[in-house]
């Protein structure tokens, strides 16, 4: 007897409107900045992260900015691919206040690892890109499907695999592709991500490192055998 075939169905996620919002902007902002060489300039100089531009221009606004442009059209379209994909489906279950909370602080908090990493190693990498937002979509995307059967490009995967297969792409494209930026801007997002989909906040964090703490401290009642004690036959113990 044949045995039943398993079928593999897809569905695609909604278009919300934040996906919609953020694809427009993306694309405008890139079209503009490939038709006039003078606004992609100016982006590249005020906009963009650049480690030397903050020590000696003070443009603090960047550690936020960079996350809205792009180099080339591949790096928008997989940016919108992926907002699609990973973070409709947490609009539609989260409030517009958490979706876009997350991304921001995930944009931010990987261009200051980003811009600390410039000044350890004397480097002026620009960067831009929207890695670190997305990253964090996809963590939490990841944690909320961590046991369930996923399918990305056809491969069955759970989200915890999905979630290294990301975390271990980004390493490479790192370490071999020769942009490391997107390294501490990922791991940024991972971090944002883990903690927006656990619902914690930082009152919930210093909660559970001083439980953490006060385990630590908690004294080990020693049995009677570990100062040398030995046991009779009835249960007791002698010296």
């Amino acid at each position: 007897m044949a045995s039943p075939r398993r079928q593999i169905q897809i569905k695609w996620p909604p278009f919300t409107r934040g996906v919609i919002a953020l694809a427009i902007f993306f694309f405008v902002t890139w079209f503009v900045g490939a038709i006039f060489p003078s606004v992609r300039g100016f982006i590249q100089a005020h906009l963009a992260l650049d480690a030397p531009a903050i020590v000696d221009g003070l443009q603090l606004w960047t550690l936020l900015t960079y996350g809205a442009f792009h180099q080339t059209f591949f790096e928008v379209f997989f940016a919108v691919f992926a907002l699609w994909v990973f973070g409709a489906e947490l609009e539609s279950r989260w409030s517009a206040v958490r979706w876009w909370g997350m991304q921001l602080c995930a944009v931010a908090l990987g261009g200051v690892l980003v811009f600390l990493v410039e000044l350890a190693i004397g480097s002026d990498m620009i960067v831009t890109g929207y890695h670190g937002a997305i990253m964090s979509l996809i963590t939490a995307y990841c944690i909320y499907h961590w046991r369930s059967p996923l399918y990305f490009f056809f491969f069955a995967m759970t989200g915890r695999t999905m979630l290294l297969f990301f975390a271990g792409l980004s390493i490479v494209l790192g370490l071999v592709g020769g942009y490391w930026p997107v390294v501490p801007i990922d791991g940024a997002g991972i971090l944002v991500g883990y903690l927006a989909a656990k619902r914690l906040n930082l009152r919930d964090l210093r909660t559970r490192f001083r439980l953490w703490r006060a385990r630590r401290k908690l004294k080990v009642v020693k049995r009677p055998e570990d100062d040398g004690g030995k046991k009779k036959p009835n249960g007791s113990y002698i010296n």
